[in-house]
């Protein structure tokens, strides 16, 4: 039984502001602010008029129709924040609580109306900037990720009843086939690695993937960094070691949101600042996802530059090497751009895009993964159990800890503290 809470769940400040009163009891409350008595009616939205004298809507919803599957109503009204906070005052009054960040999706997590990725995904879905984050927002809002968790489960709990029944009715049905069992597991543990592999891209996606411009000096890194942009954001002379900090800003390219950072150019110095400023360089390297080396074109690539280029390639980094200046010169082995005629940005923006590829439905964020990975290595024990015949029990145990693991993805037996960190994240009003 949840009791009644109320908040606003559009932002403060529009022309129009919806309030939500949700929890057992809540149709009781509307006589609190309205002016007049309305007879609720399911599902239409009723004209009304409150008792600050704003007017507006006013939408009933019976228990188990609503969002969270409460009984509840919405309040559609002018967007004044006088008028919103009078009227959550006289909920407040008449004995409703304010909504916790997350409450109304916590709530429809646990009446059973959304699995908890999709209760995740809703807040995915707000803070999207991209349309790859959205799509993929919405694909896991609408069950994506949970349909192919059960996919998994599916093979793992056929597995785990075979080798129950096999353990209490030995003398009856027998040793079950090994081959068999393990195929099953195999199924589940391919689905899994999949949704693993995915992960790094779904990151990307969320998050965006830090660009780092890196290249001796004076090899057009803030030319590039301003041609991007398309603003004059960075320094750009003829002088070497213009550049003493790094610089960053955002852009987007086919719904895939990039941050772009500037970077001193590297080379021995013996200067205080611009040492300082090469140090600070090497920590970007060091968490970028993503590494354009530039090299000035017009004069080749030098052995400063390999050794730097070998340097960075130990690092967890793509890396993508780009000759710069292409005005000057008329042919170069590499990716060869120019600032000025802009030759090479299409290429360069297509190089960009294909470094996260479309991914099948369903993609995990870094909490699954976590329990990705114990299912997958409490898949492999059982396998190896099996397959050396080692008792059917202990195989189980393995299984059981493997099904624990993926029904934490999807709420089947959530903690409070795992509740706890999902949901105070989320904006209040979701």
């Amino acid at each position: 039984m949840f009791g009644p809470i109320a908040a606003p769940i559009t932002a403060l400040g529009g022309a129009v502001a919806v309030i939500r009163v949700d929890g057992s009891g809540s149709w009781l409350l509307r006589n609190s602010i309205l002016a007049s008595p309305i007879e609720p009616t399911p599902r239409r939205s009723l004209y009304a008029k409150f008792l600050n004298g704003d007017d507006g809507l006013i939408t009933f919803f019976e228990q188990g129709s609503s969002f969270t599957g409460n009984e509840g109503f919405e309040c559609a009204v002018h967007g004044s924040p006088a008028s919103v906070r009078h009227i959550l005052e006289r909920l407040y009054q008449g004995g409703c609580a304010p909504a916790r960040p997350g409450e109304f999706s916590e709530r429809a997590f646990l009446n059973g109306k959304i699995d908890l990725t999709q209760a995740e995904a809703i807040d995915e879905t707000i803070r999207a900037l991209t349309d790859r984050q959205l799509k993929m927002a919405n694909e896991n809002r609408e069950g994506a990720l949970r349909i192919r968790i059960e996919k998994a489960l599916d093979p793992l709990q056929t597995v785990i009843a075979t080798l129950e029944a096999h353990v209490d009715f030995s003398e009856e049905l027998g040793d079950p086939d090994p081959d068999e069992l393990i195929a099953k597991l195999e199924v589940a543990l391919d689905e899994l690695k999949a949704l693993t592999a995915a992960e790094h891209y779904g990151r990307l996606v969320r998050n965006g993937i830090r660009t780092a411009l890196l290249g001796r000096p004076n090899a057009g890194k803030s030319s590039l960094f301003n041609a991007i942009l398309g603003s004059n954001r960075a320094i750009v002379t003829e002088i070497e070691g213009t550049t003493r900090d790094y610089l960053e800003d955002s852009f987007e390219i086919e719904g895939l949101l990039f941050t772009l950072v500037d970077t001193a150019g590297l080379r021995s110095s013996t200067d205080t600042v611009e040492e300082e400023g090469i140090r600070r360089t090497r920590i970007q390297a060091e968490s970028a996802d993503l590494i354009l080396y530039l090299y000035d074109g017009s004069k080749g690539w030098t052995e400063e530059d390999e050794s730097e280029f070998s340097r960075l390639s130990k690092l967890n980094a793509s890396l993508l090497r780009i000759a710069t200046k292409a005005d000057l010169v008329a042919t170069n082995p590499d990716l060869s751009i120019s600032t000025l005629t802009q030759e090479g940005f299409p290429e360069l923006r297509k190089q960009l895009v294909s470094l996260v590829p479309e991914t099948e439905p369903g993609t995990p964020n870094a909490r699954h993964k976590v329990e990705l990975a114990c299912a997958i290595e409490s898949i492999e024990s059982a396998i190896a159990s099996i397959h050396h015949a080692l008792p059917m029990d202990l195989a189980v145990t393995h299984l059981r800890s493997a099904e624990f693991s993926l029904g934490a993805i999807i709420g089947l037996s959530p903690s409070g503290d795992v509740l706890e960190r999902i949901f105070s994240k989320f904006c209040i009003g979701k």
